[in-house]
Order: structure tokens, then C-alpha cells, then sequence
């Protein structure tokens, strides 16, 4: 694309305030942050390798998106990764995908108060089975962990999607950059 097709082709995206701030300081939250905005954003259907990533990711920084700093520590190989992983192929035949889906619940087996959150994405399979996926940066090592950290977290969010939409969660993943693997998260049989 010459630079007037970029122009022309240019959408409405918002930086997130927090990545806006701190020019120059790159914790391991921002690194996270920037992840998980390109995947609010890329087009799951056209991506394909790693050339077209790192062209899509030049468009944001062509755009004023994100900073060319930033594209210095967003890890294409990760991106790329997900998107050739179990779950990135799936997403490329789905037939709905929900990004960054913004919830208030109400559950007084939860908790006595509202419960706010956003699911970094579900999407429903081409034969109708729904899939959960939280994606996690952190830099643990096991799986284990994973589950135990952020089980709850996703049982509230499996919740969500099954009293707020006509959906009915099938399985739940937490998707690790980190791990470049998805870890399902079995229901116990012992709840």
C-alpha cells in the first residue's frame, strides 16, 4: 500500500489512555496492554505470516496508532504463533467473533454487588459450539498456575456469556503469549 491508500484506508481506532502515557517506560503491563490491543483490532481472517503482521502493525505506527517505540516490543513471532495456534485457526472460520465484550452482572452466588468486567473474546465455531478465551502475557511457566491464578476470573466470565447472551459457553481457554499454547480450563467434576 503507498502511503495515500494508507490514508484512505485508515480506521477510527483509539489508542487506550494507558498506552498514550509513559512514552518511553515499558513495563511488563504495557508490553501486555499492547497485545492485547492489536488482538482487539487485527483482522483475524486476513493475517496469515508474519510479513503481513508486521505490515499491519507498520500501518498502526503510519497512523499514529501506536508509536514506533511501541512496535519495538510488540513480539510478531507471539502474534503470529496465536493466530497459527488451535484456537487462531478456528477464529479464521468462525462464524461470530466477540472482541473486548463488555459485561455487567448481576449473581448473588458470585458476589453481593454488580460484577464488571471485559472478555477479551469469544466466538461461536461453524458448528455452533462456543468458545471462551482469555489471553494472559504474564510470564509464568506452568499451566497449574495459570488455572489456579485466573479460574475464577474465567468462571465469572463463562457466567456472563451464559446468562447475558443466547450463547452457552462449550470451553474455556486461557491463551499464554507467554507458553504460546492455549490451557483449557476443565470444569470439576467435584463443584
Amino acid at each position: 500500500l503507498d502511503e495515500e491508500e494508507l490514508k484512505q484506508d485508515k480506521k477510527a481506532y483509539k489508542i487506550p489512555g494507558c498506552l498514550a502515557e509513559e512514552e518511553g517506560k515499558y513495563t511488563a503491563v504495557r508490553k501486555g496492554l499492547l497485545i492485547h490491543f492489536i488482538l482487539q483490532n487485527l483482522d483475524f481472517y486476513a493475517l496469515n505470516t508474519k510479513p503481513e503482521i508486521f505490515n499491519y502493525i507498520d500501518k498502526l505506527v503510519f497512523e499514529g496508532t501506536i508509536s514506533e517505540q511501541d512496535k519495538k516490543y510488540i513480539n510478531v513471532t507471539r502474534i503470529y504463533n496465536f493466530l497459527n495456534s488451535k484456537i487462531g485457526k478456528e477464529l479464521k472460520d468462525a462464524k461470530q467473533i466477540y472482541r473486548e465484550y463488555e459485561f455487567v452482572l448481576e449473581n448473588k452466588n458470585i458476589s453481593n454487588s454488580l460484577i464488571q468486567g471485559v472478555i477479551d473474546l469469544f466466538y461461536v465455531t461453524q458448528d455452533g459450539r462456543v468458545i471462551l478465551v482469555d489471553f494472559k502475557t504474564d510470564r509464568l511457566e506452568d499451566e497449574k498456575e495459570f488455572i489456579k491464578r485466573y479460574k475464577i476470573q474465567l468462571d465469572i466470565y463463562k457466567e456472563a456469556i451464559n446468562s447475558l447472551t443466547n450463547y452457552k459457553v462449550d470451553k474455556v481457554y486461557i491463551y499464554s503469549f507467554n507458553l504460546n499454547k492455549e490451557i483449557e480450563i476443565v470444569e470439576d467434576v467435584n463443584e
